[in-house]
């Protein structure tokens, strides 16, 4: 008999996770929203189910386009800020 809680694994949760990191958020923060599952479930359904793999890879892949694009936006601005507060905002967003 399985122990521990049910998995709340579900196409269409996969499908929210994936659009939430497509559109550029990061796994940390989505995982801290109370409808979310922690990191750790993810990680495990990762391993698991091999369609959302490739779901979550392709997922990741938009948004680092989003990030790039979001680079370059920064870098090529001549708004007021100081270059080194621009220099930081790159700088979190290829971490």
């Amino acid at each position: 008999m399985p122990t521990g809680r049910p998995s709340l694994y579900s196409p269409e949760l996969v499908a929210e996770i994936c659009e939430r990191i497509s559109c550029g958020e990061r796994l940390a923060a989505i995982c801290r929203d109370p409808a979310m599952p922690c990191r750790t479930a993810v990680f495990c359904w990762l391993r698991k189910h091999p369609e959302f793999r490739r779901q979550y890879e392709h997922a990741c892949e938009a948004r680092t386009d989003i990030w790039a694009e979001r680079i370059i936006e920064i870098a090529a601005s001549r708004d007021d800020r100081n270059v080194q507060s621009r220099k930081l905002e790159i700088d979190v967003l290829k971490c």
